[in-house]
């Protein structure tokens, strides 16, 4: 099932992202993740706030082996789904391979092929006891398929205790997850959560600005922005490229910015899944929105 279209697979969709140099290390919220004794994280938030980097410094950590999955709507079809699943396991345990031909009957189902395939990792895994497998789906909010929800929920059930499992989504959590936050096996990180800390964006200017300009701009750009990471990086980088220039008591110039405002308009909101783009522009109460 799988197996065969394996060739046409694409290696871009289960390589872990790399990671900006000058993006800040979530250093407290990284160690809270580690402490964390919930095996199944879902990260919450629109775009802009730093899920896929941060799901990619957690999975680099020591100790930790990452199979990355980025899904996109085509990921819905079964078969698909399962072929980049599968890949990115192989990727991410080196020397592991699965041949579904060789362990299922031909006509399996595919809860049987999860089954199959969560048991040979989880053997795999026991050659480096010392690992975690830190499992990623990016972009969750594409799936609307109820057969791979039934397929996730078979991985989620069984899943070895060697095993973590972390979800980004832009739109509502999926009900796939309700019972495992009533268990508490589950944990969801929301907008609260994943906002910059006044430290954080400190931090982020001082890379970026002068420590005199960190220490003007720093409480007020966070203010601002209310700890929206994507917005603080723009006004940064805003500051940077006028000199500095840009009045403390004045952030007009900064939302009229043409620069600003094309990334509001096409790198988050036009990526937004369409019911939400729907929603927000019924319910905007300011037509600057």
């Amino acid at each position: 099932m799988a197996q065969k279209n394996r060739q046409r697979l694409l290696e871009s969709k289960v390589q872990i992202p790399d990671v900006q140099k000058n993006f800040q290390t979530r250093e407290t919220l990284l160690w809270e993740l580690c402490q964390e004794k919930a095996r199944i994280l879902v990260f919450h938030a629109t775009i802009g706030y730093g899920k896929t980097v941060l799901m990619s410094q957690y999975g680099r950590l020591e100790g930790h082996v990452c199979a990355w999955y980025h899904l996109d709507p085509l990921d819905n079809e079964t078969d698909t789904f399962l072929g980049y699943f599968t890949l990115a396991l192989e990727r991410a345990l080196e020397g592991f391979s699965f041949d579904a031909s060789q362990e299922l009957p031909q006509e399996a189902a595919p809860e049987q092929y999860m089954r199959e395939l969560l048991v040979e990792a989880a053997e795999y895994m026991k050659s480096c006891p010392d690992q975690k497998l830190i499992m990623v789906l990016d972009d969750f909010q594409v799936l609307v398929n109820p057969a791979i929800f039934r397929l996730l929920e078979e991985f989620l059930d069984h899943m070895p205790e060697q095993f973590h499992f972390l979800a980004a989504t832009k739109s509502m959590v999926p009900e796939l997850f309700t019972k495992y936050l009533v268990r508490g096996d589950a944990r969801i990180l929301n907008y609260e959560k994943l906002r910059f800390s006044e430290e954080e964006t400190d931090a982020v200017l001082r890379k970026m600005l002068s420590e005199e300009e960190s220490r003007q701009y720093a409480e007020r750009i966070w203010q601002n922005m209310e700890g929206w990471p994507a917005g603080i990086m723009f006004a940064v980088l805003y500051l940077r490229q006028s000199g500095g220039k840009a009045s403390p008591a004045d952030w007009t110039s900064v939302r009229e910015d043409p620069m600003v405002q094309n990334y509001i308009a096409y790198e988050l909101f036009k990526r937004l899944p369409f019911d939400l783009q729907n929603f927000l522009l019924k319910t905007s109460f300011a037509e600057e929105l």
